[in-house]
């Protein structure tokens, strides 16, 4: 499974179903900020995502192992300098976004092995990410990023500014912890699927209620992926 590209997809009508979505996918514009954030557990959401600058690390394991959450730290930790320097100087004085995380396998999986897998997480690799605002230039971004590692006292640069290209997605919302997200890995295939489309990215988490932060049981997850027509070519 490889990272997501900028694959467009041509204009058709999908059924409604139990899990389903009508109306011609993809539309002529992309999804608008609240489209982008509504999912539901038991229905999907065909989207179309625009292109986004992230602040970025990458690595390896599950969401357990000692070095993802010191990813998060470093990551949230630049993510407040660069609200910092937007609100002097740009006078916006919104909110950090949510964490993000990408997820891919380095090997094709079994379609039976995938709920298993992505519950343990330990073979896959990521990129935990926090969405740059719109009124931060890319330079402002790098500013916060070297600014940061300089009050760490650290000597590499582990934070990185990417743009991912999505474009047309599917997806659903978890509910709970990661652990058992696999269930709901499986069930979005599924639902992608019955709807004439095909997974073409890495799986995307918004963690919109991080399990880390709030009670397990009001954990909310939306599980997000690229999708193509199930007779498209694989992209490259």
């Amino acid at each position: 499974m490889s990272l997501p590209g900028d694959d467009a997809t041509a204009g058709r009508a999908l059924p409604l179903a139990g899990i389903g979505w009508a109306g011609p996918f993809p539309p002529s514009r992309p999804s608008t900020y609240m489209e982008l954030r509504h999912a539901s557990s038991g229905r999907l959401a065909l989207i179309v995502v625009p292109d986004r600058r992230f602040l970025a690390i990458r690595g390896a394991g599950p969401r357990t192992a000692a070095d993802f959450q010191l990813a998060t730290t470093i990551l949230r930790a630049t993510a407040i300098v660069l609200r910092a320097r937007v609100a002097r100087d740009r006078f916006d004085t919104g909110r950090i976004g949510v964490l993000e995380c990408l997820w891919w396998h380095p090997a094709a999986l079994p379609p039976d092995e995938i709920q298993q897998s992505f519950d343990d997480r330990s073979t896959w690799q990521w990129q935990q990410m926090i969405a740059v605002p719109a009124t931060a230039s890319d330079d402002d971004a790098v500013d916060a990023i070297h600014e940061s590692r300089r009050r760490a006292g650290r000597a590499v640069e582990l934070v990185r500014l990417v743009e991912l290209r999505e474009g047309p997605s599917a997806q659903i919302l978890h509910i709970g912890g990661s652990a058992s997200e696999g269930a709901s890995v499986v069930t979005l295939l599924d639902a992608i699927a019955a709807a004439g489309f095909r997974p073409d990215g890495a799986f995307h988490e918004l963690l919109v209620a991080d399990e880390r932060d709030v009670l397990l049981g009001r954990a909310r997850t939306i599980l997000r992926v690229p999708v193509v027509p199930a007779q498209a070519l694989p992209s490259t």
